[in-house]
């Protein structure tokens, strides 16, 4: 038979509060010395059709099936543009929850008119971004067509080749992905 709680009840407030005690005189900052400072010189890097702010892709599911992993790139691309940000729920939608066989079949005009559809106001700046998930969907499919999956060739790529290479290849090698610069798919392939 339980009778009561055998949690501890919590303590009642005091209703008056301690004085504060008095400040303290402030006193004169001694002077610091000067830090050291080194010069870096900038690399010059060469510009790419990549968006300007690179975002980190996110992991989606457990990363085994095409849809997943291109979803993780597509966000990380639409991301890119502080626009679109709000509007990943519907664009989500209008991409067929991102199947990468029925968003390779889009057309250009397919294209201009989901991004009127979601957001007929930014429509001009989002079309690219479509545009370019759109290609990479066909870029997906390709390689799901030659080897059973894109996890699979992205596991062996790295099996054998290594994390460099593999991210050259989506950078502007065979399976080149547009939209998705050297950083955007450096942090794709940190989720492996």
């Amino acid at each position: 038979m339980v009778t009561a709680s055998k949690k501890p009840k919590a303590k009642p407030e005091k209703a008056a509060a301690k004085p504060k005690a008095p400040a303290k005189k402030a006193t004169a900052p001694k002077p610091k010395a000067k830090p050291k400072t080194t010069v870096v010189k900038a690399k010059t890097v060469k510009k790419t059709s990549a968006p300007a702010r690179a975002v980190a892709a996110q992991k989606v599911g457990e990363m085994v099936y095409n849809d997943e992993l291109f979803e993780s790139l597509s966000e990380a691309i639409l991301l890119g543009e502080a626009a679109t940000a709000a509007l990943l729920p519907d664009i989500k939608k209008k991409l067929f929850d991102y199947d990468i066989y029925m968003v390779s079949f889009l057309s250009d005009e397919d294209i201009r008119d989901i991004a009127n559809e979601v957001s007929k106001a930014d429509a001009a700046a989002i079309v690219p971004q479509l545009e370019a998930i759109r290609d990479n969907a066909r870029v997906f499919v390709d390689i799901a067509s030659g080897y059973n999956s894109v996890r699979a060739y992205i596991d062996r790529a790295l099996k054998s080749d290594g994390r460099e290479k593999l991210k050259l290849s989506f950078v502007e090698g065979e399976y080149c992905l547009k939209g998705a610069g050297p950083e955007t798919c450096e942090s794709f392939l940190m989720l492996f």
